[in-house]
């Protein structure tokens, strides 16, 4: 059960902090109705609300999210899967919001499409994080925003634009750390501020197919220029 709940009078909903929630998974995802039968939608997820919850493993958020707030899941350990798919509605992923959760591998948040910013220090010290999908929508990432994610070995980004990258964002990730963006716009990440300092790590999305006979199967590779005589990872 949720507690700290505020309703700002229009039906919208701010989930307070520190909830304590002892469960594994948490889907946010479903209607909330009260017990005179009125409806309400979660639009901001409050700070510390989740913070220090050790035993969540999977968290589903709603299409209503607007903003996740500062410290929000901080420091939730065993923190694998958030699933950011219907988020079409978040504009923000405030500073450390996921900070130190150290068991989270994958985040895509291509589906984000009105997401501008990510805070300072948002994802900080998540060491099992291996891949990050940034949406087109995407104008800032903050500063120290990965930084110490040992293993972030691919940071996918899709906006055209070079979103401003802030101090120390990409510091001390994987040695094998690569940067992948739209293949046309290549060029203005490597001479962009703060981006070109990473040059050496851009590459543009490209796609190569291969068959292999005699089955005649069909793989799809996705990934920058890879080495000679080797295929994109992905």
């Amino acid at each position: 059960m949720l507690k700290n709940v505020t309703d700002d009078g229009s039906g919208k909903l701010t989930i307070g902090s520190y909830q304590n929630f002892t469960g594994a998974a948490l889907d946010l995802t479903g209607q909330i109705t009260d017990s005179d039968g009125n409806t309400y939608a979660i639009t901001a997820l409050g700070g510390s609300a989740f913070h220090g919850c050790g035993t969540l493993t999977t968290v589903a958020l709603p299409e209503s999210l607007t903003s996740i707030e500062t410290y929000a899941f901080y420091s939730c350990s065993d923190l694998a899967t958030v699933d950011f798919s219907r988020c079409t509605n978040l504009t923000i992923i405030d500073m450390y919001a996921f900070s130190n959760c150290t068991s989270l591998a994958a985040v895509d948040l291509s589906g984000c499409t009105n997401l501008s910013s990510i805070g300072q220090c948002t994802f900080t010290s998540c060491d099992d994080l291996t891949s990050m999908t940034l949406p087109n929508s995407l104008t800032g990432i903050g500063d120290e925003a990965f930084y110490g994610c040992s293993n972030l070995d691919e940071l996918v980004l899709l906006s055209k634009n070079p979103p401003t990258l802030g101090e120390d964002a990409l510091l001390a990730v994987s040695q094998d750390f690569r940067i992948i963006v739209p293949e046309e716009n290549a060029e203005a990440y490597k001479t962009a501020e703060g981006w070109k300092d990473v040059a050496g790590s851009v590459h543009g999305l490209t796609y190569q197919l291969e068959v292999t006979p005699p089955n005649g199967s069909l793989e799809i590779f996705r990934g920058g220029e890879p080495p000679r005589g080797q295929i994109p990872r992905r």
